[in-house]
């Protein structure tokens, strides 16, 4: 394995990891409200509003890499910015989950999140 494939794994494991952090966070913070049903806070307009920018960060890491790999960006860059992009869909949940103290708001967009580096896991070619 070339060494820079092995330094863009050790990034992609530590990003994802954070996400794990961030849930575990959530969960440790927000247990207060976690009884009361999902669907008051699901329609609260921040919660409306930050999984919004979930749904739109989402594609839009995929065309950044897109377009960064078009024009010649280093490997290393478009990897980076797009797991940047899908780190920050977690943290998009992580602030309804502290907010309204409840764990489960970070849930789907965490999914989404892991979804995203599953999809972009480095591998040589």
């Amino acid at each position: 394995m070339a060494p820079e494939l092995k330094i863009e794994r050790i990034i992609w494991a530590a990003l994802l990891v954070s996400i794990a952090i961030y849930g575990h966070v959530a969960f440790l913070v927000g247990r207060k409200n976690a009884g009361r049903p999902f669907g008051d806070e699901l329609r609260d307009p921040r919660v409306m509003i930050l999984y919004a920018l979930c749904a739109l960060t989402f594609p839009i890491a995929f065309v950044m890499r897109a377009w960064l790999r078009e024009r010649g960006a280093p490997r290393r860059l478009y990897n980076i910015i797009g797991w940047a992009l899908f780190e920050s869909i977690t943290i998009y949940g992580l602030v309804p989950a502290l907010i309204l103290s409840d764990w489960r708001l970070i849930a789907a967009p965490a999914a989404l999140s892991i979804s995203g580096f599953i999809l972009t896991f480095p591998s040589e070619g």
